[in-house]
């Protein structure tokens, strides 16, 4: 755990960050350290799922580029210091946002993402617990998320989060849909939970 007072700065230096997620992927989510821990295969089905779907469907429409269980970071102004920082299952940043960070200066492969994606997407697992998504979901639209799904392959539920604070639930027979964040795009739920049926 990341130690927090009043006098100290919340995080790690990057290169102790890049060092440590190295050993062992863990999320920085204000100023704790939280390990990501194997999950079950229902888990990897449907984010494999969503992201070919999604991928394709971005790449087809040139609308930007989509990640799976990639790392983006909140880092301080010198780049040095990583303040906080999520994996999500997958997630999405637009062609004009993907264009204009790989075109600074600052910029490197060898790094985590420095800026936070438009669309995050989490599959829930057996251990997770309500408190912890509330964390991700919060440091997610405090970084600018503009929106967020919350997979839960157990009730065969979608919640979506947007930035503005609309919370929908989406049950079987409803679609899931990009919104302005992926325009166009729409995924019946019953499809999506198909995927992780033999």
């Amino acid at each position: 755990m990341v130690t927090i007072n009043p006098t100290e700065k919340i995080g790690m230096s990057l290169q102790d960050f890049m060092r440590l997620q190295a050993e062992q992927p863990f999320e920085l989510l204000f100023g704790e350290r939280v390990d990501k821990i194997p999950s079950p295969l229902v888990h990897s089905l449907i984010i494999r799922f969503l992201f070919l779907r999604l991928n394709a469907f971005a790449t087809q429409h040139e609308l930007g580029e989509v990640f799976q269980e990639t790392t983006y970071a909140e880092l301080d102004k010198d780049k040095s210091w990583v303040e906080g920082a999520r994996i999500p299952d997958v997630m999405s940043l637009s062609k004009e946002r993907v264009r204009e960070y790989t075109s600074s200066p600052d910029f490197s492969v060898m790094m985590p993402f420095g800026i936070a994606p438009d669309l995050t997407v989490e599959v829930l697992s057996p251990s997770e617990k309500a408190v912890d998504i509330n964390r991700k979901v919060k440091v997610d639209r405090g970084l600018g998320v503009r929106l967020i799904w919350i997979v839960d392959p157990f009730q065969k539920i979608v919640v979506e989060h947007t930035l503005r604070g609309t919370i929908r639930q989406l049950e079987l027979g409803s679609t899931l849909e990009g919104a302005d964040v992926l325009p166009g795009f729409a995924l019946p739920l019953a499809e999506l939970f198909e995927a992780c049926a033999f």
